[in-house]
């Protein structure tokens, strides 16, 4: 299914874009697509075929985390559309938003997803299980910051500007909707992923039936895990737990809650006291 702005809506994008003549820091750019994309959602259209697209991009917000990649398509293009109709994401400003052309500057979270991106290209689902062999994990199997360093000094990747600007549209949506830094990851052929806060703050992945720690790789801070967390538990009370209390009382009294994503992964979401602090499973 195809979402598309129609004209009313593009009105919402040209409202004010010229002022943008620098673009803003990456935190401040995300927040204020975010802003631009709700003004999308909640502007009255003038006709039922407006107030129908309306209402599939509100239905796409709700399920585009939880494993529907059709939604996750979508707003993913949607945010695309922002970033050139309003803000002027050009070949020259990119750069000031995540700094692509000086490699020394990148943080390691941004190396990750370049690299990921750049072998997804090459290896489609399987560029996760071929940048870990890269990673050499060996007996250890945790991938560390400066294997990633290593590995992007190795590869060095040049993007284009159309490639830079889906990193760019990833790093926004998954911060604004998706799962954070693991969102990239769910789409990769891997077994299994989990994720967590305080001890469990780390990312692991399931490849091959051996677990992977990316050491490197972690949420950004408390408030977008708790959005995380909310969505799926959310999901799975209102699917799994069918709005009833068992659903409730399965969790008091065994520390965990279950349920299926769109795209047949159980997820579970568990807490004391089977751990120490809340985390997430999802088993593909």
């Amino acid at each position: 299914m195809q979402y598309m702005c129609d004209a009313g809506l593009h009105a919402v994008l040209e409202k004010d874009a010229r002022k943008y003549a620098r673009l803003p820091e990456f935190w401040q750019l995300a927040s204020c697509a975010s802003g631009t994309f709700n003004s999308i959602i909640s502007h009255e259209g003038s006709c039922n075929i407006q107030n129908a697209r309306r209402d599939m991009l509100r239905r796409a917000l709700m399920t585009c985390a939880l494993g529907d990649d059709s939604a996750r398509r979508c707003i993913k293009s949607m945010f695309r559309d922002i970033l050139i109709e309003k803000y002027r994401v050009n070949e020259r400003n990119i750069n000031e938003v995540i700094v692509f052309d000086s490699p020394s500057h990148l943080n390691h979270h941004d190396k990750f997803h370049i690299l990921l991106y750049v072998f997804e290209k090459s290896y489609g689902c399987k560029a996760l299980q071929q940048l870990i062999i890269c990673a050499g994990t060996g007996k250890h199997r945790t991938v560390h910051a400066h294997d990633i360093d290593r590995l992007y000094e190795n590869y060095m990747p040049v993007l284009n500007f159309y490639e830079k600007l889906e990193v760019l549209t990833q790093k926004i949506y998954s911060t604004y909707k998706g799962i954070g830094a693991a969102d990239s990851i769910m789409t990769m052929d891997i077994d299994g992923l989990a994720g967590g806060w305080g001890q469990n703050r780390t990312i692991w992945v399931m490849c091959d039936g051996r677990p992977v720690n990316l050491e490197f790789l972690r949420f950004d801070n408390q408030r977008e895990f708790r959005r995380i967390m909310s969505g799926f538990e959310r999901h799975i009370y209102n699917t799994s737990c069918r709005r009833s209390s068992s659903g409730v009382e399965r969790k008091e009294k065994t520390g965990y809650i279950s349920g299926y994503l769109y795209n047949g992964a159980e997820v579970i979401v568990a807490s004391s006291p089977v751990c120490s602090s809340k985390i997430f499973f999802i088993k593909k």
